[in-house]
């Protein structure tokens, strides 16, 4: 019985924070137009352009919902939220004194007579009964619509929590709700009071510890990979001494030799590898050229990048011009596509 009043008790503050003050401003409009409560209802339009400023401001593109993110801050006590808080409870008042005056004004037009009073009775008593009716066949709508936002909105589970070497800090991975048919699971990476929204994509499948992974490099700072069957690893870099705790980074994670090839006089050497980053702004998967002399660390290379695909040996070819010079042709299933050209004496 608990739970159900407290998911009752849910609902009813995320209507009241996601559609109060868009259903208000209509009703604001009206009430300026009829010119009552005039004083009440320009500050009720100034409050809720605040909350929306607060929200917008603070929110960052932050969290997934706006009702969400507002609960989450004011459960940390931000000043923001806590004033909007109060913004939200003048709405609710203006409300109050809004349908007053308007029973008010019906009060006085009952006493007009007895037949105006028994038509606006009836009229009510029409209403109420549409009412009734609105609310028995919208209301398992409504409450399966909860019940589904709080599934794949709000519930969450913890995948892992890791600890910094000395035990001073902790990260903690949750996952937010659950995927939507074979759509993309939602997690938060906490710290504190403090976190970051990232997506999955797993298959629609439940996430578990094995989708992601925290290495410490120091006290302070951490390598967060988030891991999922239909994407490339994703990683984020946590630094406790960034104004920014969470910050995306690209970085390698993979390295795979194709093929190689030695000059003909046996003394210089080529290596082709397949290398394989993490998502970012740069390509996820490209060549790296190594050269150099043979049986020598390579340390000189070029890379290409043309296609952000996967290589095969085959698709390959090292031909050499003499010792010192040499060709890499690239070819895909339509055919040839590129070639790139090394020089060791440059």
């Amino acid at each position: 019985m608990t739970f159900f009043m407290y998911f009752f008790v849910l609902m009813i503050v995320i209507i009241i924070i996601q559609y109060l003050p868009i259903v208000t401003v209509p009703a604001a409009i009206l009430s300026l137009l009829w010119k009552k409560n005039i004083k009440r209802t320009v500050i009720v339009i100034v409050v809720i352009a605040l909350i929306k400023l607060f929200n917008n401001v603070n929110r960052n593109g932050r969290g997934p919902s706006e009702a969400e993110f507002f609960l989450s801050q004011l459960e940390h006590g931000s000043i923001w939220a806590i004033l909007s808080l109060i913004g939200y409870l003048y709405l609710i008042y203006w409300w109050g004194t809004f349908l007053k005056r308007r029973k008010q004004g019906a009060t006085k037009e009952e006493n007009v007579g007895i037949e105006e009073d028994i038509a606006r009775t009836k009229k009510r008593a029409k209403w109420g009964c549409l009412i009734w009716v609105v609310i028995l066949f919208f209301g398992p709508i409504f409450l399966f619509a909860g019940y589904f936002h709080y599934q794949t909105e709000i519930k969450e589970r913890t995948l892992m929590v890791s600890h910094s070497p000395s035990g001073k800090n902790t990260i903690k991975i949750v996952e937010k709700g659950e995927p939507f048919f074979f759509g993309p699971s939602t997690i938060k990476i906490k710290y504190r009071n403090q976190y970051i929204v990232r997506s999955i994509s797993n298959d629609g499948k439940t996430l578990n510890d094995s989708n992601a992974t925290v290495k410490w490099k120091s006290d302070d700072t951490a390598i967060i990979t988030l891991y999922g069957e239909e994407q490339f690893p994703e990683t984020i870099e946590f630094n406790k001494e960034k104004r920014e705790l969470f910050e995306n980074v690209q970085i390698e994670l993979d390295s795979n030799t194709l093929t190689t090839s030695e000059s003909p006089d046996n003394k210089k050497t080529i290596e082709v590898r397949e290398i394989i980053r993490s998502q970012g702004q740069n390509p996820k998967r490209f060549l790296r050229i190594y050269y150099g002399d043979n049986g020598s660390s390579l340390n000189k290379y070029k890379e290409y990048n043309h296609l952000d695909r996967s290589y095969k040996a085959d698709q390959l070819y090292i031909d050499w011009t003499n010792n010192t010079q040499a060709s890499i042709r690239i070819f895909t299933e339509a055919g040839f596509e590129d070639a790139v050209e090394i020089d060791f004496t440059k």
